[in-house]
Order: C-alpha cells, then sequence, then structure tokens
C-alpha cells in the first residue's frame, strides 16, 4: 500500500503539470481546453511560476506586464506564450514530469507485484502523464 500510495502522489504530480503545461501549449482542439484556460483565467500554474522564476529580467518583466493586465483577451494570451517558451519553462516541468514518473516506476518497482501487474502499473503511469488532451 505505501508503494503504491507513493506512485499515485507522484503521477498526480506529474499529471497535474502536465495538465498545466497543456493548459498553456496544448491545442484547444485537442485538449477540449479553451486556449485561455489558465491564463485567460488568472491562475499561477506551475508553468507561470517557474517561468517568472526562470527567466532572465528581461523575459520577467515581459511576461509580468502582460500578466499584470486586468484581462487577458486571446492576443494576449497569445503574446504570453513567447516569453513562458523563452524562459525555458517548458523544459523544466518536461523534466520535473520525467523525475516524477520515474521516481514513481522505482517505487512500483519495490513492491511486491506480479510481473504482469507492474507492467500494468507502469503503462498507466506513462498514460497518465505522456499526454496531449
Amino acid at each position: 500500500m505505501r508503494a503504491l500510495g507513493a506512485c499515485g502522489n507522484r503521477i498526480g504530480e506529474a499529471f497535474q503539470l502536465r495538465d498545466d503545461l497543456l493548459g498553456i501549449f496544448g491545442s484547444p482542439t485537442i485538449t477540449g481546453k479553451p486556449g485561455d484556460s489558465n491564463l485567460g483565467q488568472d491562475k499561477d500554474t506551475s508553468v507561470v511560476v517557474v517561468a517568472l522564476a526562470n527567466a532572465n529580467t528581461a523575459v520577467r518583466d515581459e511576461l509580468a506586464g502582460l500578466l499584470q493586465r486586468p484581462t487577458l483577451d486571446a492576443a494576449a494570451v497569445a503574446r504570453c506564450r513567447s516569453p513562458i517558451s523563452r524562459s525555458g519553462a517548458a523544459q523544466r516541468l518536461e523534466a520535473m514530469i520525467d523525475s516524477r514518473v520515474e521516481a514513481a516506476i522505482e517505487e512500483l518497482r519495490t513492491a511486491p507485484l506480479d510481473r504482469d501487474r507492474l507492467q500494468a502499473l507502469e503503462h498507466m503511469a506513462l498514460l497518465c502523464t505522456a499526454r496531449d488532451s
């Protein structure tokens, strides 16, 4: 139970990080989310937090200026994607996702699971975190 719980926590975190990335960079036709679902609703997701923390001063100032607007229309949301991309936030979050998935799978491998169950859980972990919708 401990291993399954730890695995579930790590996969849940990785799932949320992926969801945050898709909320900004995902295609609305694939995700079913509006293109401004996170930025337009003024959500401080992991992507925004990492972008602001990792960006150089010019990029951070550009992004902060855009995010401080009272409302973000579709054009302003699209403009936000550029400084977020330049900050390296997406790459950092991808590394965080990979790290959590690897830790979850390692946790599973410590549990007394038969090979079929282990493979099924590993497959599920990858499906939950390598998604595009």
